[in-house]
């Protein structure tokens, strides 16, 4: 199952040195290899932008993916 958090939800749950410690373990973990990590992808149409960023570390058990849009006009749907 697939767990959504917002960036407020995250600021509840996780603390700035617990934050700091983590990404420096991942940085750790990155640079020996055991993270794949897929460079940032932009999808460009006429209305604005697609990005698509993913990265796994299965050592951990983990994955994740960040996807937004941006424009430069309020899309109509």
């Amino acid at each position: 199952m697939a767990l959504l958090l917002r960036e407020k939800e995250v600021r509840t749950l996780l603390n700035m040195r617990d934050a700091v410690a983590v990404l420096e373990e991942a940085f750790i973990a990155y640079a020996q290899g055991q993270v794949l990590n897929q460079p940032r992808s932009r999808l460009q149409f006429p209305q604005g932008v697609l990005t698509y960023l993913a990265a796994a570390a299965p050592d951990y058990g983990v994955f994740g993916h960040k996807t937004y849009t941006a424009s430069r006009t309020a899309c109509v749907s």
